[in-house]
């Protein structure tokens, strides 16, 4: 449909407020009526939609403000980006040293207690051998009664 045969039927008019209501309108059609209700004088049935449309048009035209709070980003300077790597390397360097120490600490602890194991063990079978030799020593003594030393 041409623009201007819209513009001139109010019928038509009537229906692409239908569709427009409906948001079945493509751009076209909602660019003819924003030029109906802005550039010419809308038949009388339709002049209260004007207020509407003209708010629409003056919205179009404003830049947004920024109401939440918070300024738009900026590209991080190359400073910024080497302090940002260096603490991740300083982060994660740190982590694997703690991880290593905590490592080495327990291989340690296990060492100890594997030696105080073997310790335990030693004296054990020192202690039996001394009960071993104890006995060999009263049989030794027993014997040289009896068979009387010279």
């Amino acid at each position: 449909m041409p623009a201007k045969m819209i513009l001139k039927n109010p019928q038509q008019i009537d229906n692409l407020l239908e569709k427009y209501w409906e948001g079945n309108t493509s751009l076209e059609e909602e660019n003819l009526l924003r030029e109906y209700f802005l550039l010419e004088l809308p038949d009388e049935r339709h002049k209260n939609y004007t207020p509407l449309f003209e708010y629409f048009a003056e919205q179009q035209k404003e830049k947004p403000e920024n109401t939440t709070g918070f300024s738009t980003p900026r590209k991080p300077s190359p400073v910024a980006r080497f302090l940002a790597v260096a603490a991740a390397v300083v982060l994660f360097s740190g982590t694997y040293a703690l991880i290593d120490f905590y490592r080495q600490r327990q291989q340690a602890r296990e060492a100890y207690e594997n030696t105080r194991y073997a310790f335990r063990l030693i004296a054990e079978n020192v202690n039996t051998g001394r009960r071993e030799v104890g006995k060999l020593e009263i049989f030794d003594h027993t014997t040289g009664k009896v068979f009387k030393k010279k």
